[in-house]
């Protein structure tokens, strides 16, 4: 039964993809497609896009990383989930199409002024290649490269529509590639730099690390970080010294005989999902420089379960909403509620838009979401109708239409904001959290 509950979860995933694929490309074509402005964090953008496909590369033995430069902005203003789709997109080809060898994803300045910043985003692998002419029908929707051995499966519109987001974003996907020798996909994002917020960053004030890992761009790159933080890095001689007991040995994405039979007198800290803890002294942290280093604060401390912010669960905080769902299809209602609870929210569902109504005058919400299309009252005639009343609090819709004039019809009929089916977790969260 877990066998064929996977194999349909991993249909239900592919078809999805492909229905939401075919959808981002007709919006596009159609001029549909409008780009949010949200603040955001590139640097965490990067690290968690590409930890979500370690375990892809990790089937084909790959060795996938990020490398973020120290001179990126902490804060920036651009639309994060295109950004996320685009840098997605490219690391899930990157492995496809390689069989051995590395895939690394990396950030840097490009140019800087005082309130914007432009940032290269590139992809890089060790995989088969692309010909001269294969080249120019990357971006030819449909388009597979060497589709006929079915070798490599996809749709052919994932970089169709990764180079028509870039260009909306005034940007455009670079490709350098030679059979045999990987490729390299890049792009420049012009984003709004957000002035006056700085990010908390730890403090790692004394602390004396060496660091290993099987690629030395990732080991310079970590070790940068963390004396930007004010730590003693260094990358760790071969052959491994003893170590003092003060002295901190961090393992980013590093197996093998030499983990195994680590001797090491210090602290240790092992960056890697994958990969079994040599000894209990051995702190275990997602490999992102964030969590790395709430690792190494946590060994310093003597702690031997992971910090908070180096568990490998992402863990929402708390929202403490209340919301009324209106909501007439069974499984939405259901979906609906089990997101809410998990983001720290109390969800109250009516199946119709009248009896949301009856149950708003009943009891106290901090949100209403709404579906557009519902039996007896319809999401529209809800809200004009709680407007009208004089309720304040955002109401949100949620309609299976992506098209533009739907988000003109739940502005005019007073909602705060729209949601497209299916929801993920996070767009959810982020549309409640700045109604809180």
């Amino acid at each position: 039964q877990r066998q064929h509950l996977e194999r349909m979860q991993s249909s239900s995933a592919i078809l999805l993809q492909l229905i939401s694929d075919i959808l981002d490309i007709t919006k596009i074509e159609a001029g549909q497609l409008v780009l949010e402005s949200t603040e955001f964090n590139p640097r965490e953008l990067v690290q968690s896009c590409t930890s979500s496909y370690a375990a892809m590369a990790e089937q084909k033995g790959l060795l996938l990383f990020c490398c973020v430069d120290i001179d990126v902005p902490p804060w920036v203003t651009g639309d994060a989930a295109r950004i996320r789709q685009i840098l997605g997109n490219l690391l899930s080809n990157a492995i496809k199409f390689s069989e051995s060898g590395h895939v690394i994803a990396r950030l840097k300045v490009a140019s800087a002024a005082a309130d914007q910043t432009t940032l290269t985003l590139q992809v890089v692998d060790t995989g088969i290649g692309i010909g001269k002419d294969e080249q120019t029908q990357l971006f030819v929707p449909f388009y597979q490269i060497d589709g006929a051995s079915h070798t490599v499966r996809g749709t052919g519109i994932g970089l169709p529509i990764c180079a028509r987001l870039a260009k909306l974003m005034g940007s455009e996907i670079r490709v350098t590639s030679e059979l045999g020798l990987g490729s390299s996909f890049s792009l420049e994002l012009p984003l709004r730099t957000v002035p006056g917020r700085p990010l908390d960053t730890p403090d790692l004030r004394g602390a004396r690390v060496l660091v290993r890992s099987p690629n030395r761009e990732l080991t310079d790159n970590v070790c940068l970080w963390l004396n930007l933080w004010g730590a003693q890095a260094a990358p760790a001689p071969a052959p491994l010294p003893l170590g003092a007991p003060d002295e901190v040995l961090l393992d980013v994405l590093f197996s093998g005989p030499d983990l195994d039979a680590l001797d090491w007198a210090g602290h240790h800290v092992l960056a890697a999902a994958g990969v079994k803890a040599p000894s209990a002294r051995t702190i275990r942290v997602i490999p992102g420089v964030d969590q790395i280093a709430a690792g190494i604060l946590g060994a310093l401390r003597g702690q031997l379960t992971p910090p908070p912010g180096a568990a490998e669960a992402i863990i929402f905080a708390p929202l403490g909403l209340r919301v009324l769902v209106a909501e007439d299809n069974p499984i939405n209602q259901a979906t609906l509620q089990n997101q809410l609870q998990q983001l720290g929210c109390t969800a109250t569902v009516a199946p119709n838009g009248a009896e949301a109504l009856t149950l708003w005058g009943l009891g106290t919400y901090d949100v209403l979401l709404t579906d557009v299309n519902m039996p007896r009252m319809n999401g529209y005639d809800l809200a004009r109708e709680l407007r009208a009343q004089g309720v304040k609090v955002p109401i949100i819709g949620v309609t299976a239409n992506a098209m533009r004039e739907e988000e003109e019809r739940c502005l005019d009929a007073g909602m705060a904001s729209w949601l497209v089916k299916p929801i993920e977790l996070r767009t959810l969260r982020r549309h409640l959290q700045h109604r809180n």
